[in-house]
């Protein structure tokens, strides 16, 4: 039985080896929904944020041979590009994430979005750029609309247009503490379900006290984690942010260990626990990179 649950994290760790995408885990990520108003004419989009290291060494980095600025479609003008504030494209240079559009005029950042940017816009006709104000977002699920109905499009401009949504300086700022709530609860409440298939289908665990007590110590765990990561968002930016997260993340797995030692002990040995609780872990590893898609 050993056997088979080394050979089952041998090849979750090989998925995530081999894997090209990033993430971390089952925790939350901050996401940015982005409305564009006023403009008829086609246009590309992109967020530009503060890039301090040398452009040409992104260049020749090999992951971003794969970026989407070398598929078809993404501007020529952006790449190489920073203003005159050192902004540069988040879509080129800034790692994880990328940015998609679900409708007209609508553009969304689900994994990793930055919380203090520009917003830049290539007209398709004469390849100008319009680039806004600086942005920095006041919450972890922020909204941003520019309206740029009485804008001159014809030539590249800088901080045009008028800003409004969840950032700094808006005096009708309106929270989303909301729709975090409900998708913190959601992650939770997808990964209990998980840990528990695991528990009793995959370890054979039938006292129902256990799956009680699994489900407790993942809510309070996981909502734990929330706050923490979310608070180092808001206070730090997206650095702190991942950084708290990795943090917490091995916090949650050593703690998780700990607790179930004593709560599992009836129903399982100590190699067994240790296997449940990573096992559990990868699992909800590859669920949080199919739910960045959506929460």
């Amino acid at each position: 039985m050993k056997q088979l649950y080394a050979t089952v994290l041998i090849v979750l760790l090989t998925l995530i080896v081999s894997t090209q995408t990033v993430s971390a885990d089952f925790g939350p990520k901050p996401t940015l929904l982005i409305t564009i108003v006023g403009v008829s004419e086609e246009y590309q989009l992109d967020v530009l944020v503060e890039v301090d290291e040398d452009i040409d060494r992104f260049e020749l980095d090999e992951w971003n041979t794969d970026s989407y600025y070398h598929h078809e479609g993404f501007p020529d003008e952006l790449i190489e590009f920073r203003d005159r504030d050192g902004y540069g494209s988040y879509t080129l240079y800034s790692g994880p994430g990328r940015i998609n559009n679900p409708s007209d005029g609508m553009y969304e950042i689900n994994y990793y979005a930055p919380r203090d940017f520009k917003i830049v816009l290539v007209m398709e006709n004469d390849r100008s750029m319009i680039i806004s104000d600086i942005v920095q977002t006041t919450h972890f699920e922020s909204r941003v609309v520019w309206n740029l109905e009485d804008t001159d499009l014809s030539h590249s401009s800088f901080g045009e247009g008028e800003l409004s949504g969840t950032i700094e300086g808006d005096p009708l700022n309106s929270g989303t503490w909301y729709i975090t709530s409900l998708n913190a609860l959601l992650r939770v409440v997808l990964t209990i379900g998980f840990e528990l298939l695991v528990l009793v289908f995959a370890f054979r665990v039938k006292r129902m006290k256990a799956w009680r007590d699994v489900a407790i110590v993942n809510a309070v765990t996981q909502f734990v984690l929330s706050f923490f990561v979310i608070q180092a968002y808001l206070n730090g930016g997206l650095f702190l942010f991942i950084f708290a997260l990795f943090l917490g993340e091995v916090i949650v797995w050593i703690g998780e260990f700990l607790i179930y030692l004593k709560l599992l002990k009836p129903d399982l040995g100590k190699w067994n626990i240790f296997f449940y609780t990573t096992i559990a872990n990868f699992i909800t590893f590859f669920l949080s990179i199919f739910l960045a898609q959506f929460v």
